[in-house]
This record gives structure tokens, C-alpha cells and sequence, in this order.
């Protein structure tokens, strides 16, 4: 930060009429004697105690009187100190509470008295006791507080001898004046750096928030001093090409980060005690090459008592000059296969060292890039980047088809946060998937574009925040090559000839697999989220968290996929939200890197099996650059050298025979080339009446294979013709979609998860209106699907160029196929299987149209229902599911009162040496019990035989329209169609079973005869 003059110091009193239009009725001293006020303890109730100490004031009254007896006048001195003058504040501030303390000679005859002022009137006069050295004002006995916060409220001393003076008293000895005024302590211009750390303004007060309060409202209150820029028409304010304004200067509020933007103030709020507050003022960055300029800010102070807010006032006129640190051009950080580095500052080198490295990470913040390089034909590619913000990791990646052969090869974009996401970190969706832009909360942004089969391009595009403050192999942001190469350890390499590799200083950034981000960040951090406004004096004001980063030209025509990213769709069937089961599992969150690897010398011969030779590949690459419609258009931008990108064009053909590497150095030109026109506002074309655009005739050079000549580029986006589509109007609406079933079939729990969308990847899907998913319902047994049903053709959700989503008509199991055109569809189809874990695994394969469902040895299917072993009936107590038995029918229990055997006991004779005189009652009464129990038992016996024939003829039934059990029926298994009936046996609730093709079978609840009917 850097002044230009030495600080000023202003001081604003806060008028009368600006504090209050009551006008103060005083007491003429003259004229009124004030009676002595007793002296009493101070309030518990208070608060807070402030001392005013000053130098003596002394005011000579000139008094001459005769003594009796005496001819010589009482000419008396003042008091040689001066009263200190204290005040407490009540907790409700309802009163100030002023104590004014003095200093009494000992032994001493006199008689002190303490004269109140406000202003210079005096308002109250005390004696004081005798041994008393103080005396007590209330706030509540002056008039007029607001005016006497104004004017100040002081104390004086005054001493007499009434014995021997009579009413002649000392001059007044005055304390110090207790005044409200506030000191803006800066001068009135002064500099500040975008990208630096934000300027302090100090603006002191004379008394503490709370006594401004008190007397002012006696109530408390919050005063902020606030920063608002002055609008001006000349010069104009800076304006994005998307319409938006972009701010000179902004101003931190004093709202923490636990607040919201919403509640943010336009500087910082006074409360309390406080005497002394700090106004942070900065810079936006704004990643453009605007200049330097100048702005107004108005410094104000601004009271809320309550929800009611006071007018402004303003203190002070200060201008700032913003100096811009977006002049530098051509700054940025790239890593285009296989993969050629660029760092900030221009140093070319390669790295082919396969690894986790940090490309960039700004020192005071905690952000970073880092790339994911694994082996790629004789070199090295990037497969992922991953970019933290805070301990939040964006990884966006290509890596599980390294050393794959795939017919598609889509991006993989995954967020991984702890907690909530860092505010201001944006990640926007460009191009239907080919391209992505994170923007992090320093201003700085990544690029990240779609490369040949499993590997990516990714740029990086420094803030005025990174400048001499970052670190990798993107090097040191300052403008100076020399120490680009600066390794952790602070030992910088030599910038490599040409054709050469720096081996050593590229290592020193890889990564260990303890320290790797690819599945999230491990530790956390403790990042700073302040709030910075955009503030105006016409009201106008906008506050965000890093609101000291512009989001001008962070997307173009992008699309914001934060959300999805953190809170996907509920009901969506992917491998990550349901946990897929397949036959093959495979390591799909992991990357391995060959760290052994010995890639051939940069310098090393030209291969003889190649179709060209070195120089035929020298015209290739240099043709296929410098005259294409981009080379030709941002040759201005770039001093018309493109040898760097010709040089590492042929470098490519050289390791792996292949001339599609060179579409990547056309992609890096057009990327950049974007990226300087939309900095340098020179560019742009101006409209007083409108938003700036881009010239024209650069951004329509900028679309991917020249839209491939169905379709027209307008800034950098293609519009295609009718019948054609994707990012470069390649694909043909009949052209049938790809589908990886690798990354689509899925088997989804229907108890653990609300399997709704089924998600399709693969490539090649349109962004159109006739984009249908055809879904033919299907069933599957333990060896595959064993039957196809009718198919049914839905609208598809675009998600990208290589997602679209598909609602399930209903909850059964699909195998589905996409069409861009509503008719041609998709060769291969994938498998979406429902099922429920209670009674049945099932798995899909990873490469095929196939999926196999059995059921689980442990549980019973009964008239459509899943039972776990053990569980009895819910209509009959003696029958329970026993799987070793039978899984499809009940059971018959053993337990005691469910069949009871009959009994085979017989009776013992009687003895007949015990025969008295009553035997023949007592052979009665046997006679009589056995009958009894003889019926007893014919009962039973027939209620048995009737229950066991009529369990007999129903299971017969039930066997005959029984589903196929190994048949994955998704009416049959759907447990929840049948819960309802079976929670409340004992209703008039009918529940069916429905075999398809078949007959339906009613039972009735009800069942006392366990009857059932066709």
C-alpha cells in the first residue's frame, strides 16, 4: 500500500442542529444559586467509567471586597489542579452518571464547590461537605443532552472562605471538556494496489460509542462509518460484457464470516466502548486491463437505533487511486499434453514424469491446482485436475480410461466438501461438457478442455491476488523468468535449453499418495471468508463474501453446476448414489502412477517408422496453426509467434505417430487468445447506450473445428444448423448416441434408496427437443433377463454431451436406449435393475446387456411377500416361514397347542382294597368325565382334519398360479404393494397377488374358514 501525502486529520463536530433541534435551557449562574447535591455511591447498575484528564484551565475572575477590619482586598488563587471529570453509563442507557473529582488541601478552612458546565454555561453549582472530594452530575439534569454531547460537558473548582471573604470565590479551575467528535486520521488521497491487502482508514472518537448513545438517544445504538463511492458520468464506471458493473473500490464489512452478506454494513459499526475503528478499503480484482483510475469516497457516519436508521453524516472526502495490476500480458499457466508446461511468466518446459503435481498455490490463501499425469504412448498425460479451494476439492477427470478402449471417454466432474462449501467458489459447465471453468475466491480461474480419449488441457488464469505470490511448476508469478524454476526447497533451476527437461525441479512438486487430493482434501483449514461491499452514495450497494473479486468473464454461456454437484437429484440411479453391484468391480476412484518410468530423451533420434519426417511434420503443424482462422485473427494479440506450439506440436507426432495432438495446440491458441480480448477492454467495442461486446472478429474465429462447417461461431459459442449439434456442430441429429454400460447399468435397492432417474453415459447425446429415452420393461432370474415387455419413449433430461437423464415410468426394472432424433436409437442399451435386499441380490454386468437375480436363502416368498426365516403367518400362528423346508409356501409349526396329538395315556385300575362305602358315586363321576372327554376329542379331531384339507387345497392352489420363483417379477416382489394389508390382519382390507400372465387370487382378511376364491 502507498500514500501519496502525509495524513490529514479531520475532525467533525456533530452540530446542534444535526444532533438535535431541541434547544437547551440553562440556568444564569448570576443570578440562580444551585443547591449543594448530596453525594451518594455509584449506580450498580452502570457500566462503564471514562476519565477525562487535561492540563488546568483557569478562568480569572477579577473580585475585589472589603473584610471588616482589613483594608487589604481577598485577592484567593485558584485551585493549582484540575478536576478530573469521570462518567458511567447505565446498562439500559438511560442516563450518564458525570463524577468530577478534586484535590482539597489538608486541614484547610476553605469551602470547595464544583460549577457544571455544558458548553460554557454553567448549569449547576455544589458545595462540597467538608472531607468530600467529589461531586455527581445526572444527565437526567441537563435539559438538552443532545446539545451538551455536542458542546461538552465539563466540571470546574472553585475554592472560598466564607469566614473571612465572605461570597468571594477563586478563579475556576476547569476539567477537561467531555465532547463528541470524530477524527477521520488519513489524508485526502491516497493509493492502493489491486491485489494487495486492503488499505486501513482510522477513525477515532473523543468519548466511547456508548456515552454517544446514551445522550444522543438513551438508547443503545450502532454507529457505522461507512465508505461510500461517489458516482460520477466521467470517467464512466467499468462494465462487463454480460451488463454488470464492476466496482473501483469496495469496503470489508465489520460482519464476520458466521453473518450473511445480507446484514453486511459499508464499513465497520461502533458499539460499546469503542473509541477507535479501522475502515478497510480495497481494489477489485477484476482480471482486467482497465488502468488506473481514480474515485470519491465519501467517509459518513451513519446511526441505527433499533430498526430505525439516522441519516448520514458525512465526515470526510477522500480520493483513491486504484493502480492496476492486470497490465502484464500473455500471464498464464497451461499444461496441454503430453503435457508441455507453460509458466506464468512464459517458461516452456515438459514434464514426463508421471505423478500427482502441484501446478499452482497461492501462499496466502488457501487455494491450489494440482494435475493428475500418468503414461501416455512414450510420454506423459494429464488424465485429472484438482482444484482446492479451502478444504473443498473440484476434481474434474478423465483418469479410469487410462489404458482403456473405450467408444466414449467422458469427464468425470466430482466435488468433494467438508462442511460447506468456500463461498465464491464457482464451477460452470461450458460447450454441453467438452469444457469447465472454476473461478476460486482469490479471482483466479481454471480452464479445464476436453483432450484426445482419457486426458484433459488444463489452463490457469492468475488475479491480481497471485501476483509474487504463488508456487509449482506454474512458477513465480512476477514478471521475472529467471526464478520461475523455484523449487519447495528455494532452490531455483536453471531455465532448460530447448529440447531439454527439467527432471529434477519438476519431482520436487510431485505429491506423495499421503498428501494426494484426488478423493478430497484430508485435513481442514481455518480460511478467512471476509465480507466486502460495493458501496454508493446514491444507496446502491452489493455485499458478498470476497466481494473483492469480480465474476466479470468467468463463463461464456456456461452453465453453474455447483448445485448439482453438491446436492444431486434425489431418485438418481448411479454407481456413486447407489452403490452398484456388478459382477466385475473395479477401482474406478484411484489412479495409478507408473513413478518408474524412463521416458525417452528429449533429444533423442527421429523414428524412422513414422509417415512424415521431422520437417513434414514441422509444415504439418506450422499449416495446420498459423493458418487457421484463429492463428490468423489473434496473431496481433500474440506478436504473431506460435513456434512454441509448433515446436511441441511435432514433439507429439515424434513420441506417438498420431497428428490429432496438434487439434489440442490449436484449442490452447483459441483458449488464450479468448482469454487476452476479453482482459484487454482496448478490445472491445464501446456503446455509451448498452454493455461492451468482443470484437467480432476474433471471437468468431474461437469455435472448436470451425463449428465443422454446419453451423456459425458467434463469441466463441457455435450455433448450428438445423439437423446438426454438439460444441462443433459435429454430430448429426440421426447420428445414434453412444452408451458406455460401464458407467450406466446399475442395480438399485429399492429399500435403501429412491430409485427414480435412471442416468445414461456415453457421448455423442444432443442438447435438442426430439432427445428420447426408449425404456423396455424387463424381468430377470438367476441366469439373465428372462423376459422383455413393452417399451415405452419418454423426453430425455440433457445433462451433457456425454449424461442425460431418464424418469423411470414406474418401479420396475428397464434396459433403455437413447435417440437424438426420437427414432434412431442407441446400439447398446443399458440395464436398470430394481430390486429389494430382503429377498433378493441381484448384479449387473459392467460390459454387457446382462443382469441376474436370486433369491436369498434365508427368507420366504409367500403370495408375493418377502419373509424372513422364522416369521410366522400373519393370519395363521402355527405357520411360519422355514427356508429349509420350503421359500415358497408356510410351514406348518410343531409348537405345543397348534396339533395337538391325541392322547395315549390309559388308566391305572383302581385298588381295591380302597373301595368305601361311596365307590359306586365315585364310579359315576368317572363314567360321567369320560364321555366328556371322549366328544372332546372327536371335536378336535374333526376341526383338524377340516383345517389340514383346506391348507392342503389352498397351497395346491397357490402352487398352481405361483410366479416361476427364480423369476425377477416386478409386480410380484414389490414389498411395499403389500405391507398396508398385511399391518392390520384383523381389517376388511383385500390384498391380491398377480402373476403375469395368470389368474388373480383374492383373500379375505376376514378369513374364519380361510376360504378363498377366482
Amino acid at each position: 500500500m502507498e500514500t501519496t501525502t502525509e495524513a490529514e486529520t479531520t475532525t467533525t463536530e456533530m452540530s446542534t442542529t444535526e444532533l438535535s433541534t431541541t434547544e437547551m435551557s440553562t440556568m444564569d449562574s448570576s443570578t440562580t444559586e444551585m443547591e449543594t447535591s448530596s453525594l451518594t455511591s455509584t449506580d450498580s447498575t452502570t457500566t462503564e467509567t471514562t476519565t477525562m484528564e487535561t492540563t488546568t484551565t483557569t478562568a480569572k475572575l477579577e473580585t475585589t471586597t472589603s473584610i471588616q477590619g482589613s483594608t487589604t482586598p481577598c485577592d484567593i488563587a485558584p485551585v493549582s489542579t484540575a478536576p478530573t471529570l469521570d462518567y458511567t453509563v447505565s446498562t439500559d442507557y438511560q442516563k450518564v452518571t458525570f463524577d468530577c473529582s478534586v484535590s482539597q488541601s489538608a486541614g484547610s478552612v476553605s469551602q470547595y464547590a464544583i460549577w457544571w458546565y455544558v458548553g460554557e454555561t454553567i448549569i449547576k453549582k455544589q458545595d462540597l461537605p467538608a472531607g468530600s472530594s467529589f461531586g455527581r452530575l445526572e444527565s437526567t439534569e441537563i435539559t438538552n443532552t443532545a446539545d451538551a454531547l455536542t458542546q461538552g460537558v465539563s466540571c470546574g473548582v472553585v475554592v472560598s472562605y466564607p469566614s473571612t471573604c465572605g461570597q468571594v470565590t477563586s478563579p475556576v479551575t476547569r476539567s477537561s471538556i467531555l465532547k463528541y467528535q470524530v477524527t477521520v486520521n488519513e489524508a485526502s488521497y491516497i493509493k492502493i494496489v489491486e491485489g494487495a491487502p486492503a488499505y486501513p482508514i482510522q477513525v477515532d472518537l473523543t468519548t466511547s460509542a456508548q456515552y454517544y448513545c446514551s445522550m444522543k438517544y438513551q438508547a443503545n445504538c450502532d454507529i457505522s462509518f461507512t465508505g461510500k463511492v461517489q458516482r460520477v458520468s466521467n470517467p464512466p464506471p467499468k462494465r462487463c460484457p454480460d451488463g454488470g458493473e464492476i466496482p473501483d473500490v469496495v469496503v470489508e464489512s465489520s460482519l464476520n464470516s458466521a453473518a450473511t452478506p445480507m446484514d453486511a454494513t459499508c464499513g465497520p459499526v461502533a458499539k460499546g466502548a469503542t473509541i477507535s475503528t479501522l475502515i478497510y478499503v480495497k481494489a477489485m480484482i477484476d482480471r482486467m486491463k482497465f488502468g488506473n483510475r481514480n474515485s470519491t469516497l465519501n467517509i459518513g457516519q451513519q446511526d441505527r437505533v433499533g430498526q430505525e436508521v439516522k441519516p448520514e453524516v458525512l465526515l470526510k472526502k477522500i480520493v483513491v487511486e486504484v493502480k492496476e495490476m492486470d497490465s502484464l500480458d500473455l500471464h498464464h499457466c497451461q499444461s496441454i499434453n503430453d503435457p508441455h508446461i507453460r509458466t506464468f511468466d512464459g517458461v516452456y518446459f515438459d514434464n514426463f514424469q508421471p505423478g500427482e503435481y502441484l501446478l499452482y498455490k497461492n501462499k496466502d490463501y488457501e487455494v491450489e491446482v494440482r494435475a493428475a499425469m500418468v503414461r501416455c504412448a512414450s510420454g506423459t498425460c494429464n488424465c485429472g485436475v484438482l482444484v482446492r479451494s479451502g478444504d473443498d476439492v473440484m476434481r474434474i477427470d478423465k483418469c479410469k480410461w487410462v489404458n482403456k478402449t473405450s467408444s466414449a471417454y467422458p469427464i468425470n466432474e466430482q466435488l468433494f466438501t467438508n462442511g460447506e462449501l468456500t463461498p465464491r467458489t464457482q464451477i460452470f459447465q461450458e460447450k454441453d461438457g467438452k469444457q469447465f471453468q472454476v473461478m476460486l475466491p482469490t479471482g483466479t480461474k481454471v480452464t479445464v478442455k476436453d483432450s484426445y480419449q482419457a486426458f484433459i488441457n488444463i489452463f490457469i488464469y492468475p488475479s491480481a491476488a497471485d501476483f509474487n505470490k504463488t508456487e509449482g511448476l506454474c512458477g513465480t508469478y512476477d514478471g521475472n523468468q529467471d526464478n520461475d524454476l523455484l523449487g519447495p526447497d528455494g532452490v531455483i533451476t536453471k531455465v532448460p535449453d530447448p529440447g531439454k527437461r527439467p527432471d529434477g525441479y519438476s519431482i520436487k512438486w510431485r505429491m506423495s499418495d499421503v498428501n494426494s487430493i484426488f478423493r478430497g482434501y484430508r485435513g481442514t483449514v481455518a480460511m478467512a471468508t471476509p465480507i466486502y461491499c460495493s458501496c454508493y452514495s446514491d444507496g446502491t450497494k452489493s455485499c458478498d463474501f470476497f466481494g473483492d473479486v469480480s465474476s466479470c468473464g468467468v463463463t461464456n454461456k456456461g452453465v453453474d453446476v455447483k448445485q448439482d454437484l453438491l446436492t444431486p437429484q434425489l431418485g438418481l440411479l448411479t454407481p456413486t448414489a447407489v452403490g452398484r453391484r456388478r459382477k466385475r468391480q473395479a477401482a474406478e476412484d484411484t489412479v495409478t502412477y507408473d513413478l518408474n518410468y524412463n521416458a525417452p530423451a528429449p533429444d533423442s533420434p527421429w523414428p524412422t517408422n513414422l509417415n512424415l519426417t521431422e520437417e513434414e511434420a514441422r509444415q504439418m503443424c506450422g499449416n495446420y496453426l498459423v493458418q487457421s482462422k484463429a492463428g490468423v485473427n489473434c496473431q496481433n494479440l500474440f506478436s504473431g509467434n506460435y513456434s512454441q506450439d509448433i515446436d511441441n506440436c511435432v514433439q507429439d507426432y515424434k513420441l506417438t505417430g498420431l497428428t490429432i495432438w496438434k487439434e489440442d495446440h490449436l484449442g490452447g491458441i483459441q483458449q488464450n487468445c479468448y482469454e487476452e480480448v476479453l482482459k484487454d477492454t482496448a478490445q472491445w467495442t464501446q456503446d455509451a447506450n448498452a454493455a461492451p461486446s468482443l470484437p467480432a472478429t476474433i471471437t468468431s474465429t474461437l469455435c472448436s473445428q470451425d463449428c465443422s462447417n454446419q453451423g456459425q461461431c458467434v463469441d466463441g459459442i457455435c450455433e448450428c444448423n438445423t439437423g446438426y449439434g454438439g460444441a462443433d456442430c459435429s454430430i448429426s441429429v440421426v447420428t445414434a448416441p453412444v452408451i458406455l454400460q460401464e458407467d450406466s447399468n446399475v442395480a438399485c435397492d429399492t429399500l435403501n434408496n429412491n430409485c427414480t432417474h435412471a442416468v445414461i453415459r456415453g457421448d455423442r447425446f444432443l442438447n435438442s427437443s426430439t432427445l428420447t429415452c426408449h425404456m423396455t420393461e424387463i424381468q430377470v432370474n438367476s441366469v439373465g433377463i428372462s423376459q422383455r415387455l413393452t417399451t415405452s419413449v419418454s423426453t430425455a433430461v440433457f445433462k451433457s454431451v456425454s449424461s442425460v437423464q431418464c424418469p423411470l415410468p414406474a418401479q420396475k426394472s428397464y434396459a433403455v436406449k437413447i435417440s437424438n432424433d426420437g427414432t434412431h436409437t442407441s446400439v447398446v442399451e443399458s440395464v436398470f435393475v430394481l430390486y429389494q435386499s430382503d429377498c433378493y441380490t441381484c448384479e449387473v454386468a459392467a460390459d454387457r446387456t446382462h443382469a441376474n437375480c436370486s433369491m436369498r436363502t434365508t427368507t420366504c416368498l409367500i403370495g408375493g411377500v418377502c419373509y424372513d426365516g422364522g416369521v410366522s403367518n400373519p393370519i395363521n400362528s402355527c405357520q411360519r416361514c422355514s427356508p429349509a423346508s420350503s421359500q415358497f409356501t408356510w410351514t406348518t409349526a410343531t409348537a405345543a397347542g397348534c396339533f395337538p396329538p391325541p392322547s395315549t395315556t390309559e388308566a391305572s385300575p383302581p385298588n381295591k382294597t380302597a373301595v368305601s362305602m361311596n365307590s359306586q358315586t365315585v364310579v359315576i363321576i368317572a363314567s360321567i368325565t369320560a364321555v366328556i372327554f371322549l366328544v372332546i376329542c372327536i371335536v378336535l379331531a374333526t376341526v383338524f382334519i377340516v383345517r389340514y384339507r383346506a391348507q392342503r387345497k389352498k397351497e395346491k392352489f397357490m402352487k398352481r398360479y405361483e410366479t416361476d420363483p427364480s423369476v425377477y417379477n416386478n409386480g410380484a416382489f414389490q414389498k411395499a404393494d403389500w405391507r398396508p394389508a398385511y399391518g392390520d390382519p384383523t381389517g376388511t382390507s383385500m390384498y391380491n397377488y398377480q402373476s403375469s400372465p395368470g389368474n388373480v387370487a383374492f383373500y379375505d382378511t376376514r378369513m374364519a374358514l380361510d376360504d378363498y376364491f377366482e
